[in-house]
């Protein structure tokens, strides 16, 4: 059992007898004031990348003790400026009256960490669920009990106000959050009513899913970006106008003015709270829980009710209690006339909006960057290149041994018709496939932001389809020479180890022994699909370092980044990104794509050289093929 307060929650602080409260206050200070310093040195060391973007920080607050923060203030002055701006406000509140939710019995929806033990158990228990889950789809059973985590509740939450949802672990805080955000798959039951300005729920879902949203409380992010880096990348693609933007407020301030609601799975009390928390001390003396002045009343309440360690204050059930009481009486008159309200006026259309605010290709080119990171990302892509053979392969060679076997054993025709005809009706299904590849290829990972631009996806492309028809020749070949479908697949792992280990990736070019170097690495042909794919794409690629990318160094005094770094930039490439700077210099290691593969033997002008040795790997496996073919086999 807990509550569901609507105002403001004030914190009395804790008297002490042995502790010299006043002393304590003023060397934390100090600390603070010092820290802040140190803080302050150091930001001025480093000029962050992300700073012309989000401002200040967020957590220094304002520059003296006078500038006070008023959220009513700013959230006036704001939607004043968008109406000026001719930009609407979405005057939009939120009514729940008699929300009863239930889930299925022994449902648990908490997520645990894992651990090795845990992951060793999942893998071993992976063929039994599996079967479980085939059966029980096979044989449905019963549905089991369920256990009811909202009680029936009411509630009214107006435009403009913020609530705070407050419980013990299990209380069912998360439910409610998802119901009235329209968000019911999972319970075994919901019911009563949630009106979103007097549109009911399976509407809102229908046409507005995009404006009633759900955040979680867990902490996912991403580990490589930094705390601003997050803001910007989210603020980009929810809000990429410059509007409604937040101006940077510290943490304390802000939840000083936001309108907190505390809430469990039954209501105990709804309704403003006062200042000094002066309305719901007032309510709960009124009932026999008398808040002392120097307890924090949220904690109290919810020891008072029953939710903390220590028993509920009174006989009486506190869901009862407010059920009887007047307050609650006036939250049902209140949704009474609000609904009233909305059913008076007149049916403005329904527009089915989209569930984001940009558009897909826009989130798209905001996901996509040219960090060190990213290009290997797109090498990474280009490598898989090389895979598609094995794939043609596999398939290509029992085709080719069966049907020849039972062709040339008729002397229905010649079996050069049914190699060259096995090629020719190869040529379509290749080049489908590779377009099919390059699209989920080229697109989703940027490609063609480099020098080539759309041209060079193109070239992508073509490079993609002749890699597909060698892989078709080259099982052709290997079927030819080989007596059964068993032996020739034994080939197959030999010529891939053997490609893909010598074509300059899985050993680099530079590290590669000579005879190997002069001879087996000239001859592969994933050395020539890789070359002029990997050039094509980095030429002219311009890099930009994330933050933790860089690699960072100290010049000697006096020095600055760019006295001391330039001569090692100018002979090794990258750049510097501080130049201006005196310690703490940024270096990248490379400034375009064009430095990542030169020193690996690849050249950007050999590009069509390479591509047509590759198509010549094609017509010379397609001879070769044909010649190996034995008449009377």
């Amino acid at each position: 059992m807990a509550g569901l307060i609507k105002g403001d929650v004030s914190s009395c602080a804790d008297d002490s007898q042995h502790v010299d409260v006043i002393r304590a206050q003023e060397q934390f200070n100090e600390l603070s004031r010092q820290l802040s310093k140190r803080s302050e040195a150091a930001r001025n060391r480093t000029k962050s990348t992300e700073s012309n973007a989000i401002g200040q920080d967020i957590e220094k607050g304002p520059a003296s003790a006078d500038d006070h923060f008023d959220l009513r203030e700013y959230l006036t002055s704001s939607n004043d400026a968008n109406q000026n701006a001719g930009i609407k406000h979405k005057n939009v509140g939120v009514v729940w009256n008699d929300l009863y939710v239930k889930v299925a019995g022994g449902m648990d929806s908490k997520i645990y960490v894992g651990t090795l033990g845990g992951a060793i158990m999942s893998f071993c228990a992976a063929p039994i669920l599996l079967i479980w889950s085939l059966v029980s789809l096979l044989f449905p059973v019963k549905k089991s009990s369920t256990k009811t985590i909202i009680h029936p509740c009411s509630g009214v939450l107006k435009p403009r106000e913020m609530c705070l949802v407050l419980g013990c672990p299990r209380s069912g805080c998360s439910t409610f959050l998802k119901t009235i955000a329209n968000q019911r798959e999972g319970y075994a039951r919901v019911s009563g009513e949630v009106l979103y300005a007097g549109i009911e729920a399976e509407e809102m879902r229908k046409f507005y899913k995009g404006e009633v949203v759900y955040n979680q409380e867990d902490d996912i992010h991403i580990a490589t970006l930094t705390v601003a880096q997050t803001l910007a990348f989210a603020l980009s693609t929810k809000t990429p106008g410059p509007n409604g933007r937040l101006p940077g407020v510290t943490r304390k301030q802000f939840d000083a003015e936001v309108t907190d609601t505390l809430l469990r799975g039954e209501t105990v009390y709804f309704g403003d709270i006062g200042e000094d928390s002066s309305i719901v001390r007032e309510y709960f003396s009124r009932n026999g829980a008398i808040c002392p002045l120097n307890v924090n009343p949220a904690e109290y309440i919810l020891e008072a009710i029953g939710a903390g360690v220590t028993p509920r204050v009174g006989n009486q059930d506190w869901k009862d209690i407010w059920l009887e009481s007047p307050e609650s009486k006036q939250v049902k008159e209140e949704i009474a006339a609000i609904k009233q309200e909305a059913l008076s006026l007149p049916d403005p259309g329904r527009v089915e909006l989209s569930s984001y605010a940009t558009s897909f290709f826009y989130q798209l080119k905001t996901v996509i960057g040219n960090s060190v990171r990213e290009m290997q990302f797109r090498i990474f892509a280009i490598f898989w290149v090389v895979v598609l053979p094995a794939i043609v392969m596999s398939q290509i060679e029992p085709l080719f041994i069966r049907i020849f076997i039972r062709e040339s054993s008729s002397r229905m025709y010649s079996p050069y018709v049914f190699a060259i005809g096995q090629v020719i009706g190869e040529i379509p299904y290749s080049i489908l496939c590779g377009i099919l590849y390059w699209v989920l290829m080229a697109y989703p990972m940027g490609f063609g932001q480099g020098s080539a631009g759309i041209n060079g996806t193109g070239f992508q492309l073509l490079i993609i389809i002749f890699m597909l028809l060698f892989g078709v020749t080259l099982g052709q070949m290997i079927a030819a020479v080989s007596p059964s479908v068993q032996v020739a697949v034994l080939f197959n792992p030999f010529f891939g180890m053997v490609l893909g280990t010598f074509c300059g990736v899985t050993i680099p070019y530079p590290t590669m022994a000579k005879f190997w170097k002069s001879w087996l690495y000239q001859l592969d042909p994933f050395t020539r699909t890789l070359a002029a794919m990997v050039s094509t794409e980095l030429h002219g690629l311009v890099i930009k370092c994330q933050p933790d990318e860089f690699a960072m160094f100290d010049p000697p005094s006096g020095q600055t980044c760019a006295s001391w770094g330039q001569p090692f930039v100018d002979a090794f490439g990258g750049y510097i990104d501080n130049l201006s700077d005196s310690m703490a210099c940024r270096y990248c290691q490379y400034a375009v794509g064009d430095q990542y593969y030169q020193p690996l033997n690849i050249s950007f002008s050999n590009r069509w050289r390479d591509a047509f040795v590759l198509f010549a790997y094609f017509g010379a496996f397609c001879s070769f093929s044909f010649g190996s073919i034995p008449i009377d086999k």
